[in-house]
């Protein structure tokens, strides 16, 4: 039974050297078996050899040695940890080693920020601009490019009398916008949606479902304005790169806070919406001035969104989306409009009574043609 349970023993702590011990072992023999246990971290205690069987050996993880009881617990105490203490996140990074790295990294992200600052026209807003304006013309026009492949079939032809209309409102606005390397496009696509946009690089698109709202051509001047002014202040370079802060910033939180799902939630309500609704109310105050230098009155844009408001009754709330609320852009254009009236009253007389009513037959005319 013993050299069963010596065995087993052995088993257990992996002492192979101890192959030869018997019931017999000098007193030399089991002193040094003692030790070696000892150092083992194993506890022991006094005991009797008759209580100890082979079922009290796998019941209670414990061996029977001549008089003495091992149990297989580690003692505490005993320990050593070589080495010291395990270095933690905040050792690492608080050590002077670690302090001057994040010094270099937010150095050079402040360098690179600083050295990439520019001024949006008309406002005079500081933001960061990493692009060329070569580049963002490049993708501006590659863009375009996909945008009619993808609407292949319903762009209008250029003598169709709604891209008439439009080529001759936008040319007297992209006149006025004075960006001299843009190559201007007006495009009109036949599809029941109140939508427009403008691409870096002048290329702009018109859906057909935005005319009923804006009937008459200062109203149709004000939507597109609207999209030149993103353009002209090069709203679609910002955009890159405040999104690539925004990645820095979102890469440095979930090194702290290990929930990707709730921080692209929560950056996306507090830092992406609010930054592209800036971007909207910016456009509106660019595209009211670009209206009263083209000579189109700007009082029609806010008339423009009280009838989009009526149109977007089920809007989601405006912290929730990327413009703003129709209500808040009317108020804005009206408190605006003191501004821009002198500069449009000065430069633009009184039209004749003949070229008002040549305006009003185009435009009613393109819109007999949808």
């Amino acid at each position: 039974m013993k050299t069963t349970l010596w065995n087993s023993f052995k088993r257990i702590i992996g002492l192979s050297s101890l192959a030869t011990y018997n019931t017999n072992a000098s007193s030399q023999t089991y002193s040094r078996l003692f030790h070696t246990a000892r150092n083992t971290s194993i506890r022991t205690s006094i005991g009797t050899d008759s209580f100890w069987t082979q079922k009290h050996l796998f019941d209670r993880k414990g061996f029977n040695i001549p008089n003495r009881k091992y149990f297989l617990k580690p003692r505490q105490d005993d320990y050593i940890h070589f080495g010291g203490r395990r270095e933690s996140f905040w050792d690492r990074w608080l050590s002077p080693r670690g302090l001057v790295i994040v010094g270099f990294i937010f150095g050079g992200c402040g360098i690179y920020y600083y050295v990439h600052l520019d001024y949006a026209p008309y406002t005079g807003r500081r933001r960061m601009i990493d692009l060329t304006r070569n580049q963002e013309v490049s993708l501006g026009t590659q863009q375009f490019r996909k945008v009619l492949a993808m609407e292949a079939g319903h762009v209008l032809p250029p003598s169709h009398p709604l891209s008439v209309r439009i080529l001759r409102i936008g040319q007297r606005l992209a006149k006025v916008a004075d960006q001299k390397d843009f190559r201007w496009e007006f495009v009109v696509v036949d599809k029941p949606i109140a939508n427009a946009f403008c691409l870096p690089g002048g290329k702009v698109v018109v859906y057909t479902g935005l005319l009923p709202i804006t009937p008459t051509d200062d109203a149709l001047a004000s939507v597109l304005a609207h999209e030149i002014g993103h353009a002209v202040a090069r709203h679609g370079a910002e955009k890159l790169a405040f999104m690539k802060v925004l990645f820095i910033v979102q890469f440095v939180i979930n090194i702290f806070v290990n929930t990707h799902a709730l921080n692209s939630f929560m950056i996306n309500i507090l830092a992406n919406l609010p930054f592209s609704r800036k971007l909207e109310t910016e456009a509106d105050f660019i595209g009211l001035h670009l209206m009263a230098k083209a000579c189109y009155d700007p009082r029609e844009a806010p008339h423009v969104f009280e009838r989009l408001a009526k149109r977007n009754v089920n809007s989601p709330p405006e912290y929730l989306s990327t413009h703003p609320a129709d209500k808040h852009r009317v108020e804005r254009l009206q408190s605006w409009l003191p501004q821009v009236l002198p500069e449009y009253e000065e430069k633009c007389p009184i039209r004749p009574k003949k070229q008002r009513r040549l305006d009003d037959f185009s435009s009613w005319f393109a819109s007999s043609a949808l």
